[in-house]
């Protein structure tokens, strides 16, 4: 929030794009060709991602200071990551076949999955690849195995369960529903699951193409998720799907997050670009500012921004959402005028904004009064924020009151306007 009575709000950011209403800065990776993949909030206010090359998990602060913390496993390729019910980050690691558990300290415990069948056995015989993970209602943490038709569940003790689907599937993105069960999505078999806590699963098709990799519960209590041939789709808690088309084509849809300003935000692989969407379906895409950076997974900071990760950009990248400017707490000194003596009096307004893009830049913009006023006039405005005013009101009414409009407006033109009065009472008792 920003006081105007200084005449200027800023907003920083290191790229922005008039037509998109965001702005967005990328962090690069210190290990270069870290690939990173899964991106959460963490219990500390830092943001917590996975770097499946690099083999680290990263965390990065608000202000964008990156710190790293090796795997035991050599080349385990994390992936998937998210925050736990005991204050710890739990994250899949494809390769190494293990549940790794991480502390905001920094220090990663890991927790070997069964062996068992699996779809592929090629290098990864015995290896059931677990991709996505997500913190259950139930206090444990559930995961997807994309090698092997399960669902995984362990404890923050490090218990783990299987389930195996009905249908033999890839297994991708995982989360936890408004319904107090976890979704999922079953990618090749182009359909959608749902699991109970007691491991109870259902499986709903997917009217259109091949679903994609990832699901989110979306701020109207359905899931929404990625599906590939540019669709996103939402799902009811009762199975009932609805598909909407992306503008660009073979955009390859990935990640998907609510975002603060309750639409749904997704990344478009191929395209390089950042997806809004609306409970009502409408899409805005924006670009990314690095050229073919492969953005992937994206998420609601701590800060209220969105954090996304840029495997081929090596980058972690912020995008800020641009809200209209709005007036909050409009007030002119002084509001009263007395003695009624025919003089002009200084008034200066003052009071704060929020939200707006660039400098937002208020004025007063126009002035009327409930009574009559001279023919040479009873208000002058000398500034943006300040005007004269003539302490005058008619013997036989009941007060002067002035209403001075003041307008903001941000460096996109999006403005707002709110009133603020000043009065010269009849008499000294009111």
């Amino acid at each position: 929030m920003s006081k105007f009575f200084f005449g200027l709000a800023i907003f920083i950011g290191t790229a922005a794009f008039c037509e998109a209403q965001i702005s967005i800065t990328e962090y690069q990776i210190p290990t270069g060709g870290s690939q990173p993949a899964g991106i959460t909030q963490g219990p500390d206010g830092n943001l917590w991602f996975t770097e499946y090359v690099g083999n680290k998990i990263g965390k990065i602060t608000p202000s964008g200071v990156i710190a790293e913390f090796p795997i035991p496993t050599a080349a385990s390729n994390p992936n998937g990551i998210t925050r736990g019910p005991d204050g710890n980050l739990w994250f899949t690691e494809r390769l190494g076949n293990k549940i790794g558990r991480i502390t905001t300290a920094g220090v990663i415990t890991e927790f070997l999955l069964p062996p068992g069948d699996v779809l592929v056995c090629a290098i990864d015989c015995g290896h059931s690849r677990p991709y996505e993970i997500t913190s259950g209602p139930d206090g444990n943490l559930w995961f997807t195995e994309s090698n092997a038709s399960k669902i995984g569940r362990i404890t923050p003790a490090g218990v783990i369960t299987e389930f195996p689907t009905p249908t033999p599937v890839e297994t991708a993105g995982i989360v936890s529903g408004p319904d107090g069960n976890l979704w999922f999505v079953e990618e090749i078999a182009n359909q959608i699951g749902r699991i109970t806590t007691a491991g109870v699963i259902t499986e709903f098709p997917v009217p259109g193409p091949p679903a994609g990799l990832e699901i989110a519960s979306g701020p109207d209590g359905n899931l929404w998720f990625t599906e590939e041939n540019d669709l996103i789709g939402r799902i009811t808690t009762a199975g009932v799907i609805t598909e909407f088309p992306v503008p660009t084509s073979g955009s390859l849809l990935v990640g998907i997050t609510t975002g603060p300003d309750g639409n749904l935000w997704f990344m478009e692989q191929n395209a390089n670009q950042i997806g809004r969407i609306t409970t009502a379906g409408v899409v805005t895409e924006y670009p990314v500012p690095t050229g073919g950076s492969l953005p992937e997974i994206i998420t609601l900071g701590p800060d209220g921004n969105l954090w996304f990760t840029e495997g081929l950009g090596n980058n972690i990248g912020k995008a800020t959402v641009i809200t209209s400017p709005t007036i909050t707490g409009l007030n002119a000194t002084p509001n009263v005028l007395w003695p009624p003596n025919d003089k002009m009096v200084a008034v200066s307004v003052s009071g704060s904004t929020s939200g707006g893009f660039g400098t937002v830049s208020c004025q007063i913009i126009s002035v009327n009064s409930n009574e009559p006023v001279d023919a040479d006039g009873d208000w002058v405005i000398t500034g943006d924020l300040s005007l004269n005013l003539r302490a005058k009101r008619l013997g036989n009414g009941t007060g002067r009151i002035y209403t001075a409009s003041v307008q903001c407006t941000d460096a996109l033109a999006n403005s707002d306007t709110k009133t603020v009065t000043v009065s010269v009472p009849h008499d000294r008792g009111h």
